[in-house]
């Protein structure tokens, strides 16, 4: 477990210095995503999802978590 833990950091710091994607396929497959806030977050895909935790990482925030596929309103039901 600790170097799995380990692991994962070293990934953390070395996405820190790699440049973010930028680009991303046009394929809508809705998620919702929650903040550290708990605030709801509508991606139109994965990647899309993917690209905000890189740039949020780089900014030393949490990340962003999936909740589900689609709709945020679909959330709460």
């Amino acid at each position: 477990m600790k170097g799995l833990l380990i692991l994962l950091l070293i990934g953390l710091r070395n996405a820190e210095n790699e440049a973010c994607s930028t680009y991303c396929h046009f394929n809508l497959q809705p998620l919702c995503a929650y903040d550290e806030h708990g605030d709801a977050k509508y991606f139109g895909n994965e990647c899309m999802l993917e690209v905000a935790n890189c740039k949020r990482i780089k900014e030393k925030l949490p990340a962003l978590y999936k909740v589900t596929q689609g709709d945020c309103s679909q959330a709460y039901k």
